[in-house]
Formats: C-alpha cells, sequence, structure tokens
C-alpha cells in the first residue's frame, strides 16, 4: 500500500509541538537513596603492591532488604515510609566499601569476588549488625555496626574487629536522615581501611599506607 510521506512529516511535526513529557512529576517518584562515595581522599604513602577482596556482609533479614530500617522500640523495626535504597542494604554496603578502598588507592587492586575470582592476596569479610535510623535515643541517631574479619590468601585471619558508630541526625526529615546514615558509614568505614591496610601492610612487610 502506497503512503504519503509528505502526509505524515505534518502529523509528526504537530506532534512533537505538543509533547509534553510522559514522565511523572518528581513528586510523583518514590525516592531512593544510596550513599556518596565521592569522598575526596589523600595518599600520603605509596601503596601497598596487594590485592583484597570485599565479600558480601552477612546480615539479618531485617537488614537484607531495599528498605530503610527504623529502630522503634527496643527489639523492634519498621521501615522509612517511602523510601528505599538502590540496592539491598548487604549489597550496597559492600559496593560502598570497594569503592572507598578504590578512592583511596593504597591497594594494586580491590574488587569483589567477579572481579578478583582467584588469586586475590587478602579478603575483608564483614557481618552487618545495624544499619538503621534509631529513634530509641536522644537525639535520634544513625547507627552502623559491623564486625569486620581480614583474612589472607590461605584463609588465615590476621584479625578481627567490631566497629561501632553512632552519629545524631541534625537535619529534619528524610534528607537529615539519609544525611546522618551517609556520615555515619563514612565514619565507619575509614576506621576499617585504615585498619585493614594496617594489617595488609604488616603482613606484606610494607610501610602502612597513611590516608588523610
Amino acid at each position: 500500500m502506497f503512503v504519503n510521506r509528505f502526509l505524515l512529516f505534518p502529523a509528526a511535526a504537530a506532534a512533537l509541538a505538543g509533547c509534553v513529557s510522559i514522565l511523572p512529576d518528581a513528586a510523583d517518584l518514590p525516592p531512593r537513596v544510596t550513599l556518596d562515595v565521592d569522598i575526596p581522599v589523600e595518599m600520603t604513602s605509596r601503596p601497598i603492591d596487594a590485592t583484597l577482596v570485599i565479600a558480601d556482609p552477612d546480615a539479618e533479614a531485617v537488614l537484607n532488604t531495599f528498605n530503610v530500617a527504623v529502630k522503634t522500640a527496643p527489639y523492634q523495626f519498621e521501615y522509612l515510609d517511602g523510601s528505599e535504597w538502590t540496592d539491598r542494604v548487604p549489597v550496597l554496603f559492600r559496593t560502598y566499601l570497594e569503592r572507598r578502598f578504590e578512592n583511596v588507592g593504597a591497594l594494586t587492586a580491590v574488587g569483589d569476588r567477579s572481579d578478583l575470582p582467584v588469586g586475590a592476596d587478602f579478603e575483608l569479610k564483614t557481618d552487618l549488625r545495624a544499619f538503621y535510623l534509631d529513634r530509641t535515643v536522644s537525639p535520634e541517631a544513625a547507627r552502623l555496626s559491623f564486625g569486620a574479619r581480614l583474612v589472607d590468601a590461605q584463609g588465615g585471619t590476621l584479625g578481627t574487629r567490631i566497629i561501632d558508630r553512632t552519629i545524631p541526625i541534625e537535619g529534619r526529615g528524610r534528607e537529615g536522615a539519609v544525611e546522618a546514615l551517609n556520615r555515619v558509614a563514612i565514619d565507619a568505614s575509614d576506621d576499617v581501611i585504615s585498619w585493614s591496610l594496617d594489617l595488609i601492610a604488616e603482613a606484606v612487610g610494607a610501610a602502612p599506607a597513611r590516608v588523610q
């Protein structure tokens, strides 16, 4: 069947001229929140010639979710209404640690098991115990707690550590809560990164990696 292409162009042009966005307004989009990894870091020593795998953290079901957890009473949790993380919390936390290690630039390579499937020199295992907003304290706060274990290529444990940080929520509403969760993540990750790098440097006989 013959179609006059000249008749199609005016119709298409008219449709484009009257085009409006098919996307919903921002107010109608469910907010997805994340952890900011773009934090400037400056090395003050030479990188260590070693590779590190960041394992997926263990976590209870209350944290193994996209939801932003809120502790509302002893032994009781709810979820922040209308907000979700951009990934399940354990995956988000592992990716966050991986990228923060990469930003430091203190090791030859850092990644997960898919990035470094075999032959990594060290592995950081974590047990995520708390990552939530806490309404049971005054002032209300963001809390991050996890156990960390650094192992070598043979599976031998170089060290273990419990990291537990709480930071008061300073802002209001969702933005203030998410900002506090980001600040507590920075604080806790700085701790585990410095601790891990000290152990790795000692294990390979290198000078400690200093970051600021």
